[in-house]
């Protein structure tokens, strides 16, 4: 395995051409521990965002509570099937790609409209 060898060298360019990002991501990760986290387009706006809800409902998903995945988010599994798809036609076929990212985009604002009338004044979610 040749293309395993981690020599000193190899390690000085990899932190040469990645050093910045990777301190910043450290930063980041960092600052989210410390200080916490909140959403900046609720912050700015105190409206819910498109993507409000979604990591919580990966992690129920990811815990085999599909329901509860789908309550907290109902676009993340349209969001994982489509987003892979894309990444899979990006190279093969790019216009098909741009169609399905387009079809995320549009099925992303109806979903985000639809909760902002009809889920989001209630909260009965944020609550828990």
């Amino acid at each position: 395995m040749a293309w395993l060898k981690v020599t000193i060298a190899n390690l000085k360019i990899f932190f040469k051409q990645y050093g910045r990002q990777i301190l910043l991501a450290l930063l980041l990760i960092g600052m989210i521990l410390v200080v916490g986290y909140h959403c900046p387009f609720y912050t700015v706006t105190h409206i819910r965002c498109p993507g409000c809800g979604m990591t919580r409902a990966l992690l129920a998903l990811l815990a085999g509570n599909w329901r509860l995945s789908l309550a907290w988010h109902p676009m993340l599994i349209p969001t994982v099937v489509l987003g892979l798809g894309a990444a899979y036609f990006f190279k093969k076929n790019p216009r098909l790609a741009m169609a399905l990212v387009w079809i995320w985009v549009i099925l992303m604002i109806g979903c985000w409209i639809y909760r902002l009338i009809y889920v989001f004044p209630y909260d009965y979610l944020w609550l828990s």
